[in-house]
């Protein structure tokens, strides 16, 4: 930063004026030291600086030179491209697929530490579904209030549940039933019915 500010004093003298405006170290700043070599091949040890974002705009404006709001105004954009939807999303999917591998893995040392019979197979598959989905939601911090209505559909009305059974029997699409609620005047979250269609399918075709 002092080489982009373009600043002519020495960098530990730029650096005292810095702090002289209240800046701590270890809370918005850290000490990074490291080795240099200077003449006949000595080493010697320079000290240097990571400063936090919140810092390096504010020291950007304060050594008032010419290329400090520039550089401020540059801090600032890094931060809010950071922070876009889009970047976010694609943080959470990195993080995800890097779950999603992890759990392969460990899926794949215990197949071969023993022979899994199908069912124990399908029950890993939806353990790795599940933290997943649940990785992707609590990353993207993508959870709304309209998500958490009707969380039960087993609190509507009787006809109406009925209903909804009898279609998921009959095969009708996740959309079929909604919009069948939603003609009724029951709002449902599609989580919520894909939830419950698969419990309720599950515990029919058990009986059966």
């Amino acid at each position: 930063m002092h080489k982009a500010l373009e600043s002519k004093e020495r960098f530990s003298k730029w650096f005292e004026k810095v702090l002289d405006y209240g800046f701590i170290n270890g809370v918005d700043y850290t000490s990074v030291p490291f080795g240099t070599v200077v003449g006949y091949g000595a080493n010697k040890e320079i000290g240097d600086y990571a400063l936090k974002l919140d810092m390096a705009k504010e020291a950007a404006m304060v050594s008032r030179l010419p290329k400090g709001r520039e550089i401020r105004q540059y801090f600032i954009q890094v931060e809010k491209d950071w922070n876009t939807p889009e970047k976010v999303m694609a943080r959470a999917l990195f993080l995800a697929t890097e779950k999603i591998e992890y759990l392969k893995e460990e899926l794949r040392a215990a197949e071969a530490g023993a022979a899994a019979n199908q069912a124990a197979n399908n029950a890993a598959v939806n353990i790795l579904v599940g933290a997943a989905n649940n990785l992707l939601k609590e990353a993207t911090g993508l959870k709304s209030p309209q998500n958490r209505r009707h969380f039960k559909i087993h609190e509507l009305p009787a006809d109406i549940r009925y209903a909804v059974d009898r279609k998921l029997i009959e095969g009708k699409t996740c959309q079929n039933i909604l919009n069948y609620l939603e003609m009724m005047g029951h709002e449902i979250s599609k989580s919520a019915l894909h939830r419950y269609g698969k419990r309720f399918l599950e515990q029919t075709f058990i009986r059966r």
